[in-house]
């Protein structure tokens, strides 16, 4: 399981409630899910701006880890790497996803 930065989860759990944090953690897992499943086939360009948009997303439920992965998808899209190499990156990142998925379903059930 991925670690969830529990302070940030919990700031953005007093902003929005609990019955929000939940709907948009549902609305964030269903739609990452379909982007990392079309991923593959995306343009440079579009895989670019799909892990901006999940870098700063992820940081609302605390996932650190998967927002830095995003975040070298982006730097390596942007510098040019080799397509193979990004590959290596999303796989990675779609690993810290599931893993992550886990932990806060988790913490949410716990609420």
């Amino acid at each position: 399981m991925q670690a969830i930065n529990k302070d940030t989860f919990e700031q953005y759990r007093q902003v929005f409630g609990t019955t929000k944090m939940m709907s948009l953690w549902q609305e964030f897992k269903e739609s990452t899910e379909n982007k990392l499943k079309n991923i593959e086939n995306s343009s440079l360009e579009e895989i670019r701006l799909c892990f901006h948009s999940l870098r700063s997303s992820s940081l609302v439920f605390g996932l650190d880890e998967l927002s830095k992965n995003c975040e070298l998808i982006e730097e390596a899209v942007i510098s040019g790497e080799k397509i193979a190499e990004i590959k290596k990156y999303i796989d990675k990142t779609k690993k810290l996803f599931y893993n992550a998925c886990e932990s806060v379903n988790i913490l949410l059930d716990n609420m």
